[in-house]
């Protein structure tokens, strides 16, 4: 009885080290979660950029560029467009102005459009190419 007693305190002890330990190493950033527990939304390229951007106000109209078309995909995933939609995507994002991305892509994000996955390299380097320059 007493060993296993003594087993029961060892596990609680190691548990109690190795849970200390998680938490020190993954402290939890408050800039990252909202109040519910989620990221807040950012520009649409959350999984890939690493610019600064303000959280949208998803209660704010959003702004068009031309793009009223893309209101169609609204609550599909990033990989789940077929070649001809990404290359809808590929032609408004290619037809505007580099300075204008970064608030397009932020439209998307309110509007519930989620970027494709093959766009979001190139959306990324516009956005990082009119930050720098």
């Amino acid at each position: 009885m007493i060993f296993y007693l003594t087993l029961a305190l060892l596990g609680c002890v190691v548990a109690y080290f190795l849970l200390r330990t998680y938490v020190r190493r993954h402290p939890e950033k408050p800039d990252e979660t909202a109040q519910n527990g989620s990221r807040p939304p950012a520009c649409g390229l959350t999984d890939v950029c690493e610019l600064p951007c303000t959280p949208v106000n998803l209660d704010e109209p959003a702004e068009y560029f031309d793009d009223e078309e893309l209101d169609r995909f609204r609550g599909r995933g990033a990989d789940d467009y077929v070649d001809h939609e990404v290359e809808e995507f590929e032609e408004v994002m290619t037809t505007m102005r580099p300075t204008e991305v970064h608030a397009w892509l932020r439209s998307l994000q309110q509007r519930g459009i989620v970027l494709p996955a093959a766009l979001k390299d190139a959306a990324y380097l516009l956005v990082s190419e009119t930050r720098e320059g």
